[in-house]
């Protein structure tokens, strides 16, 4: 008898520490990730005038950039469809690179003399600039670690 309590015990325990999971890590390991983004980021060097990467509560990776001559870009993409996150570059420039699931990512540009685009990709390039190798490596971890979050909280 002790053996079916216990083990019901420790179901009702597993259960409900899945259902009653903080939120508060995957906000916390958000604001990490975008406070590290705006202290490596390189899009002026690049010719941008605007650019803005956020990640919502509900998950959506949002990066816009404008150049000088107004072109703007825009992609959006869900973290549950991020496969991957690589870095390709050296301690003083390179690209931060999010590999997503085959056509999971919206492309779209405005203002573009050659026409505007809409479509669907699978990856978002964020230029980045003088970053230590090991940051690069915490960066990544702490990505990895902000969409299991977003993946545990059943959002």
């Amino acid at each position: 008898m002790n053996f079916l309590f216990g083990y019901i015990f420790i179901i009702y325990l597993l259960i409900g520490f899945n259902i009653n999971y903080d939120a508060s890590s995957f906000d916390s390991s958000r604001k990490i990730f975008l406070e590290t983004y705006q202290q490596y980021q390189a899009e002026k060097e690049l010719g941008i005038k605007k650019f803005n990467l956020d990640i919502t509560n509900s998950g959506f990776v949002r990066y816009k950039r404008t150049g000088i001559n107004n072109k703007a870009e825009y992609f959006a993409v869900r973290l549950d469809k991020i496969q991957d996150v690589n870095y390709l570059g050296d301690e003083l420039a390179g690209w931060l690179i999010f590999k997503c699931e085959s056509e999971s990512v919206i492309y779209q540009t405005y203002n573009d003399k050659n026409g505007n685009i809409d479509e669907m990709t699978n990856e978002i390039r964020f230029p980045v600039k003088i970053i230590k190798i090991e940051n690069i490596n915490n960066w990544v971890r702490n990505f990895k670690e902000m969409k299991t979050d977003f993946i545990n909280t059943d959002k």
